[in-house]
């Protein structure tokens, strides 16, 4: 191996022939430099630029992930992202639209400003729910990979575009069993069989999913409400105060915390709420209907 000082000088060498876009010559010494700096995070970087810059997409992800697993670069997070945009593109123009959808959502979830991502997914999203000739070719991809969490997850979300519920919860159902670990999937469960109006298993994959993602504001909602209409309120208090914790001026936490204090005979904690609410919220209506009842219970006439 050489000395630190000569790899510094090889690295730099790689460097003129990468700017000079000599993409073999910059490889040939950057990867003599990696020989006796294998945790230089930037020198991984550069290394994936490079085969970024060469299309050798996958090569490049690979150099990139570990180079960002070393050192947090907000350019290496950026660039990673585009690379997964262009693995998905390759796999667009081979009509293995679950798999390109699944790289899309990849690129999203580590740039969530990645436009290009963005307008992508939403693209196979849009034709996928319009086009039976797209969706007969998602089925096959399908076919091919049937225990392909990733795809399948890609194809659920498609299939609940088309609004067919039942066999898109079939679907999260399965990837559920093959990959327990990807949480989006309960959450999905959870919506889907909320919609089906079978709220015991939708009460049940919402909590697995809150498991996991504790500060989730809509499903919090939903698991509150499940227990308000079940008439298990003191449960349904304890979610809707977890919103709170979250939001404080959460306008369907506090209206149905103020109604659950009403039915406590807790009109004081119920005014607290309101008022809370119309300050926050004045255009919100039902708040100065269920404030009014209360005073006009209490024989409270005066402005509040």
């Amino acid at each position: 191996n050489l000395n630190p000082e000569d790899a510094n000088v090889i690295q730099e060498i790689g460097r003129c022939y990468h700017i000079a876009k000599n993409f073999d010559e910059a490889l040939k010494y950057y990867d003599e430099a990696l020989k006796s700096k294998p945790d230089d995070a930037d020198l991984l970087y550069n290394i994936g630029l490079v085969y970024m810059q060469m299309g050798k997409n996958d090569t490049s992800a690979e150099y990139i992930k570990k180079s960002l697993a070393i050192k947090n670069n907000p350019s290496a997070t950026k660039d990673l992202s585009k690379v997964y945009v262009a693995m998905g593109d390759e796999l667009n123009e081979q009509e293995n639209f679950a798999q390109a959808m699944t790289l899309y959502k990849k690129a999203l979830s580590i740039d969530t400003t990645n436009d290009d991502a963005l307008q992508k997914v939403g693209a196979l999203v849009i034709n996928a729910k319009t086009s039976d000739e797209m969706l007969a070719k998602i089925e096959a991809e399908i076919e091919q990979n049937p225990d392909d969490a990733d795809r399948l997850l890609s194809y659920g979300e498609i299939l609940m575009q088309r609004d067919n519920l039942y066999k898109a919860r079939e679907v999260f159902e399965k990837v559920a069993e093959i990959n327990p670990e990807l949480n989006q999937t309960y959450e999905y469960l959870g919506n889907l069989n909320f919609e089906l109006e079978d709220f015991d298993k939708a009460q049940n994959y919402y909590l697995k999913y809150l498991e996991k993602k504790s500060d989730d504001v809509n499903v919090l909602l939903k698991v509150a409400q499940i227990y308000k209409d079940k008439k298990q309120t003191s449960e349904a208090q304890k979610y809707y105060l977890k919103v709170l914790d979250i939001d404080n001026e959460n306008k369907f936490a506090l209206i149905n915390l103020s109604v659950i204090a009403v039915g406590q005979k807790n009109n004081a904690k119920a005014k607290e709420y309101l008022n809370k609410l119309i300050k926050v919220n004045p255009e919100y209506p039902q708040s100065y209907y269920l404030l009014g009842a209360i005073l006009d219970n209490q024989k409270d006439y005066t402005l509040v």
